[in-house]
């Protein structure tokens, strides 16, 4: 998949004198789950050897088994699970009051709306078609233990 020892990041990280952050975006994603699956340990590893380089990288919470990652990776892994505006109904509605989206006939607290990249691409599709009518939701999840 890739040669970290031939690397420009892996020879000479520490050029600067500040840490090298490399982020991964979704490698459950596609086929990346595959290819990731056999490499991601042995990578997290050689990160691991190096002082001036730090990983980020996302997977959603089903595939995390999947990765099939070592006891000693495992354990070199800080974990954050991002739930989104689950806990936070004012920056839903700070969406719609942006988009200049009546709010009346929308099921606010619906989940969907939790997801923030959902959310962002709703608001802008609505704000593009406001002369479509909306649908009403079918089913509302209610209001968080939050409100």
């Amino acid at each position: 998949m890739f040669h970290v020892k031939h690397s420009f990041l892996f020879k000479n990280p520490k050029l600067n004198k500040k840490r090298i952050t490399i982020f991964i975006d979704a490698i459950n994603e596609g086929m990346g789950i595959f290819k990731w699956k056999k490499y991601i340990s042995s990578f997290i590893d050689k990160i691991g050897e190096r002082k001036y380089l730090g990983l980020c990288f996302s997977i959603r919470t089903t595939f995390k088994d999947s990765l099939d990652l070592n006891q000693d990776t495992d354990n070199k892994i800080s974990e954050l699970e991002l739930k989104g505006f689950e806990n936070n109904p004012t920056a839903i509605l700070k969406f719609f009051e942006y988009y200049h989206i009546s709010v009346q006939d929308i099921d606010l607290f619906n989940v969907e709306f939790y997801n923030p990249l959902f959310l962002n691409i709703y608001c802008k599709t609505r704000a593009n078609n406001r002369s479509t009518p909306i649908a009403k939701p079918t089913a509302g999840v209610g209001l968080p233990p939050s409100i």
